[in-house]
């Protein structure tokens, strides 16, 4: 696989880390490769906080797609309006992280170079996660990781990761 056509998946519970890794990884990968690395967050495919399992296969929809060469389009979910929102594009052959709780499983695996595990003790996660601002994720903490836990135990995503990192602080 060429460096320009990587993926990365980064995965594990809300509050672990996923979304900054991915970020500093962009910024790397952008310098050292000198190409723009594109990032797809899994929050912009959920369809609210019930839809873990509709995003993530979606997710997986798209990188077998990115994998047979096509230019990936989906619409990204406007949390704010509830519903789905603008449309997004993504040409093939450019380096790619995809991260989110969900982004890493059998499907998704089979296409990657890459595959990190985040995790930290759930009171730091939380934490972290209703440091963000977001009012409602307080209401929704619960029956996010609920979906995230069923998410787990269905696909086992740590089990594919061949690189693992879990935070104390």
């Amino acid at each position: 696989m060429s460096s320009t056509s990587r993926l990365f998946l980064i995965e594990g519970p809300s509050g672990s880390g996923k979304t900054t890794l991915a970020s500093q990884l962009q910024q790397h990968l952008s310098t050292h490769l000198g190409t723009t690395v594109a990032v797809l967050h899994l929050d912009d495919l959920y369809p609210g906080w019930n839809g873990l399992a509709q995003g993530s296969a979606l997710a997986a929809e798209l990188i077998e797609q990115r994998a047979a060469g096509q230019a990936l389009s989906w619409q990204r979910y406007d949390w704010v309006a509830g519903m789905p929102g603008e449309w997004q594009e993504l040409a093939p052959g450019h380096p790619l992280i995809v991260e989110g709780c969900g982004a890493l499983n059998a499907v998704t695996a089979r296409h990657s170079d890459i595959r990190i595990w985040l995790d930290a003790p759930a009171e730091l996660r939380q934490q972290r996660a209703f440091s963000r601002g977001d009012e409602n994720y307080e209401k929704y903490w619960t029956q996010w990781d609920e979906q995230y836990s069923e998410y787990v135990v269905a696909h086992r995503p740590r089990a594919f990761a061949n690189m693992t990192r879990v935070a104390t602080r």
